[in-house]
């Protein structure tokens, strides 16, 4: 059974914004560093996606180095912009030596 959010969407689309201007990046390599559908960050945002699977969004908040629970229930503050670039950094690198590994 895959579970859905059903909180706040526009809540939801408004941090998912926030944390894609700190980080410097587009939705569709958010969605690439997720490992989900290449639109799946964008679709959340433009309202497309209106109930993401949990699944999505934990990999998405794993991306940006924020909680879960920030990006879903906006609890707690927004985490520093430099450690939401560090994170995503991260990610890069994972995804980078992933593909070394795989050639």
């Amino acid at each position: 059974m895959r579970t859905q959010f059903l909180g706040d969407s526009d809540g939801l689309r408004a941090r998912l914004g926030q944390v894609l201007d700190a980080a410097g990046v587009t939705a569709n390599a958010a969605s690439e560093l997720a490992g989900t559908a290449r639109a799946s960050v964008g679709f959340i945002i433009n309202g497309k996606i209106q109930n993401p699977t949990i699944a999505i969004l934990d990999s998405i908040a794993r991306v940006f180095g924020v909680s879960l629970d920030w990006l879903v229930r906006n609890q707690g503050e927004m985490p520093d912009p430099e450690r939401i670039r560090a994170a995503v950094e991260r990610a890069r690198n994972a995804k980078k030596m992933t593909r070394e590994v795989a050639a």
